[in-house]
């Protein structure tokens, strides 16, 4: 199971700058078919004047479709880290399952296939 997060500055121009010009020319070859997430961190001290947003939201349309979602986050109050993990996840298992069958996870993160009548 495969998934691939590019992670980026919103206060950083350079940071952002870098998927285009870096990280995707470095991954596209690669990325055939895998979910990719980007996610803008530092969302906490974003400047708005920036236009971060905007930026990475251009960006993220020279990407291929494999690409899951923009997710805004902040490392200091958690904000949107479970969102983006968890939609990066559920992506990867859709995808597993062409290859391994199909399962859910349960409350315990524990993987049930889909005969196990577990009940959760």
């Amino acid at each position: 199971m495969h998934g691939i997060v590019i992670v980026c500055s919103l206060v950083d121009e350079e940071s952002i700058k870098a998927i285009l010009d870096i990280w995707y020319p470095r991954l596209k070859d690669n990325i055939e078919n895998i979910p990719v997430i980007i996610i803008g961190n530092k969302s906490d001290i974003e400047e708005p004047q920036n236009n971060a947003r905007d930026k990475i939201e251009e960006i993220s349309t020279h990407v291929p479709t494999t690409l899951m979602g923009v997710f805004y986050t902040s490392a200091l109050t958690g904000e949107n880290i479970d969102d983006a993990f968890i939609a990066l996840s559920e992506a990867a298992f859709r995808h597993n399952d062409n290859t391994e069958g199909s399962f859910k996870i349960g409350p315990t993160g524990r993987k049930i296939q889909s005969n196990d009548n577990c009940g959760c």
